[in-house]
């Protein structure tokens, strides 16, 4: 039997799969096929079906009985759209569409972090697979360059030549190795300075968010709020309870010498390593003394690259993959760093770079002299 109800909820095929099949009333139509929906329309000539991501229109005639659910059930399964369109930041209850902006933009800034952590994490195993090809080729030089001088040029002509060529093939692709690796250091660099920025937005917007919230939240009567608003604001209570997951504040004392900041780092779990905190080093950066400590031999990493230093000179590092950093409480897997051919760097041993540091919003107690790192994700 056909019974129309302005009340009718139905749920397109996406939505179903949130909260099972059997949640909605079911449509039946004569030829055979059914749909799930919300009716949003009657006339006599024809019935409106929103199914949630658009309509479907269709005649009274054709269709031929409803299957019902109980009211409580429709309850839940309104609660469950509901629910869909608050966090897709799509609804919000009238006065409330600031807190709906606000929590949108959150989620906005939230995303473009990860996919920025994302692209930070393919960076760093791209320059690690470069630093593999890298290495790989230097060995192949060498031996072929030791092949190279057992040859007496007169004496095999075509075989000095064949050795010839292929070193210059070899260097040719080393030139172009080292040239992507510059360019994807140049790359981490700039998303390193991004990710600050990313990290700092989203920390900000979500305080504006909470502050907005909570100001809206104590003025709200509950008992004149409809049900829906009071749902709203239940389902805001959960997201931002969610989302001050993703902050979490760790304090690390440091030493001051002049204008720097000097951190004690444990790093790959196992040596200890004074290093100058540095937000204008692209990465971490270790001594040679503080490499041997670790077990990591300067001259067993073959390639070379340019580290720019605070004044402006240039020195020669080879770059490694650190197992771990961690200053105070704040730790950091896989970080891309390098060792330096200088002794040691302005009376410490290394600078903590931003592969390090832009996992944080970074600030200074110089009261207490305490570096606050916040993990923002």
């Amino acid at each position: 039997m056909y019974v129309m109800n302005a009340k009718k909820i139905i749920i397109t095929l996406i939505l179903i799969s949130l909260c099972g099949a059997a949640c909605a009333d079911i449509v039946h139509f004569k030829d055979g096929g059914s749909v799930q929906g919300v009716i949003s329309e009657e006339t006599e000539e024809k019935i409106v079906i929103d199914i949630g991501f658009g309509t479907m229109t269709v005649k009274p005639e054709e269709i031929d009985y409803i299957e019902e659910s109980s009211p409580e059930v429709l309850d839940s399964l309104k609660k469950e759209m509901l629910n869909y369109e608050i966090g897709k930041g799509e609804w919000a209850p009238d006065g409330s569409e600031d807190i709906r902006i606000l929590y949108t933009k959150s989620m906005a800034d939230k995303k473009a972090l990860m996919d920025g952590r994302s692209r930070k994490k393919e960076l760093g195993e791209e320059i690690q697979r470069k630093a593999s090809e890298i290495s790989e080729i230097l060995e192949t030089l060498d031996k072929k360059g030791r092949r190279l001088n057992e040859i007496e040029p007169d004496n095999d002509v075509k075989r000095y030549n064949e050795i010839a060529t292929e070193i210059n093939s070899l260097n040719v692709d080393l030139d172009r190795a080292n040239k992507k690796t510059d360019s994807l250091y140049d790359e981490e660099k700039e998303l390193n300075a991004r990710l600050v920025k990313l990290a700092s937005n989203y920390r900000s917007g979500f305080e504006l968010f909470k502050s907005s919230y909570d100001a809206k939240r104590s003025g709200v009567d509950e008992g004149s709020a409809s049900s829906d608003e009071l749902h709203f604001f239940q389902e805001m209570d959960s997201k931002l309870k969610t989302m001050g997951q993703d902050f979490k504040e760790d304090i690390a004392s440091y030493t001051p010498d002049g204008d720097h900041v000097i951190v004690d780092a444990i790093i790959n779990g196992r040596a200890s390593a004074r290093l100058m905190v540095d937000t204008g080093a692209s990465i971490v950066i270790i001594s040679q003394s503080v490499a041997l400590r670790l077990g990591l031999g300067y001259d067993n990493i073959q390639n070379e690259i340019d580290i720019v230093m605070a004044d402006g000179s240039v020195s020669k590092a080879r770059p490694v993959i650190l197992d771990s950093v961690k200053v105070g409480d704040a730790k950091v897997e896989k970080v891309q760093a390098a060792v330096i051919e200088n002794a040691d760097i302005g009376g410490v041993e290394g600078l903590l770079g931003m592969s390090f540091l832009s996992n944080f919003v970074i600030k200074f107690d110089s009261s207490r002299n305490e570096l606050i790192l916040e993990r923002v994700l």
